[in-house]
This record gives C-alpha cells, structure tokens and sequence, in this order.
C-alpha cells in the first residue's frame, strides 16, 4: 500500500539454522545486486504506481478457489505421519527425516475480496486524537480546520459486531472485532480541530485501509473505535410496554411489521430484551449515533 517493492523471506524451522542464515545472506545479496543493476527501472516503477491513483483500492485478499488450478509446484518436504497422541488425545505429528518432494496445487492470492471506490477525503472528529496521532506517525498528510464547518459525506452504521473469532484473546494489546459496514448520507457537523485527510498524496492507499472500517488492517477492527458499540441511551421496560402499545394502535403499518418479525425471525420471537428494544428504536428518543463510525467519506 505504499507503493514499494517488498519480499517476504521465510525460512523453515526444521531447517539447520545455519542453513536458515545463510539462505537469508544469499537472498539479501542477491536482492541488492538486482537492485542495484535496476534502479533507474526500480524508481520508474515506484514513481507511476504511486501516480496511479486508482479509482478501486482493494482492502484485503483472498484465494480465489472457483477458479482453475493451471500451476503446481515441486515442494520439497520431509516426510511425516500422524500417531494417536496420549498427551492431549488427538493425533501428533512425527518427521522421519526422509526428503519427500511433492506436487501441490499453486493458487495466487490475487483475489480481492473487498474493495472500495477512492473517496476524495476522509473526516475525523476532532475526539478521535489517538487516530490522528497515529495517522501522523505514518506519514501521512492531513490538514486541521480552525472552525467548524457542515460536510455532506458518507457514513457508516457498523451492524452484527462481532469479535474476531480466530482471536479468542487480546493481540498486540488490542482487541480485534469486526462488523457489518451500512453506508448512509449524512450532512455532519465537524467541530474546530477536526482533520480532513485528502486521499490524493503519495499514501491516500494507506489512509483508505486504515480508515475504512471493512479492511483488516483499519483502525476499527484493531479497536480504536469500540465506544461506538456502547448503548447508553435506553428505556426502561415498564415505560417503554405502555408506549409500545400505544404506538400499535395508532399506527397500523408498525403494528404489521412487528406481527411479521414476530413471525419471521425465531429469535426476535423469545427475546423479551429484542423486541422491547426494536420499539424502542422506532421512537424519537433512540441513541441516533448508537454504532455510527465517526469517519465521514467525502465522495
């Protein structure tokens, strides 16, 4: 996303670490040499990837598995068998230490599973200095405004939060979760000391996928916006029972939507909790910012 060339060496840990040392000192050497043959090539390249400016940036990648195998690759393994283990009651794996060559299926992870048009800006309120700090210690241009000003821009309503389910723990201090991206217009207030970040510089790309909430890498799913999941507005049950028929009966078309969740959604159905809560969101007094991303996209 910055738009430099980059590998990623790995060395297998059942390796000798001498050889792990000096496969990566080969590959080094190898790399500057490349470089240093191509650099006029290397800088060209750089320079029109970063001027580019695609209308579409991709935020994360999968394998395509629908489409066709048309490569395999020789992989040069050790030979190795699975045993009943008696320490944890599943099957263990031993090496036998014979090489073992094999033919394996090559799938590139060029598959973009989701994308997003490039806005012409994002908006930061002016609360959310810890993203504002960290967008600065990336690099990345900004400009702060001295007054307030009302933006016409896209915004997000985060739905089915959910924490990542292959991290049943905190990671790198951070709790990771993800959620359901709704866009809507929206005209916004931003008060003085908010930040408008122009995704026209050298890293709009980076500023798209940390900002936009969908991406893997963005500032939401690393847990730096969980306060917009937190409800503090509410009713309690013993108003809002009263005020829930009063609203069936003078508003016919509700009363039909809510006998039809009731009979569509079994869960909605044994949730005292859910369906209080359902009409509690069609009354003026609802939380309007309950799971709103604050960052607005200036299309």
């Amino acid at each position: 996303m910055r738009h430099l060339p980059t590998v990623l060496v790995e060395t297998h840990s059942l390796k000798p670490y001498d050889q792990r040392v000096l496969g990566t000192y080969v590959f080094l050497e190898s790399a500057i040499r490349t470089t240093a043959n191509g650099t006029a090539a290397l800088r060209q390249a750089i320079e029109a990837d970063r001027n580019a400016n695609a209308a579409i940036i991709p935020l994360s990648w999968d394998v395509d598995l629908k489409s066709p195998i048309t490569d395999t690759i020789d992989y040069k393994a050790i030979e190795s068998r699975t045993i009943p283990s008696a320490i944890s009651g599943g099957l263990r794996i031993e090496f036998t230490g014979k090489p073992l060559t094999e033919k394996i299926p090559y799938r590139r992870r060029s598959h973009a599973s989701a994308s997003v048009a490039r806005a012409k800006a994002y908006w930061i309120p002016a609360a959310w200095s810890e993203v504002v700090q960290r967008l600065q210690l990336h690099g990345i241009q900004f400009e702060r405004i001295n007054e307030a000003r009302d933006v016409k821009v896209t915004m997000y309503r985060l739905e089915e939060m959910k924490f990542q389910e292959h991290e049943k723990q905190p990671f790198e201090g951070r709790v990771q979760l993800e959620a359901k991206p709704v866009a809507e217009q929206r005209t916004e207030h931003y008060a003085a000391g908010s930040v408008r970040v122009p995704i026209n510089q050298p890293l709009g790309d980076v500023a798209t996928i940390l900002l936009e909430p969908a991406s893997p890498d963005s500032f939401f799913q690393w847990g730096f916006f969980d306060q917009v999941f937190q409800q503090t507005e509410y009713i309690e049950g013993y108003i809002l029972e009263p005020m829930a028929e009063r609203m069936m009966t003078s508003d016919p078309k509700l009363a039909e939507e809510f006998r039809q969740k009731l009979a569509s959604d079994e869960a909605f159905r044994a949730s005292p909790k859910e369906r209080l809560r359902w009409f509690y969101s069609k009354t003026p007094f609802v939380d309007e910012r309950w799971k709103l991303y604050p960052v607005g996209r200036e299309e």
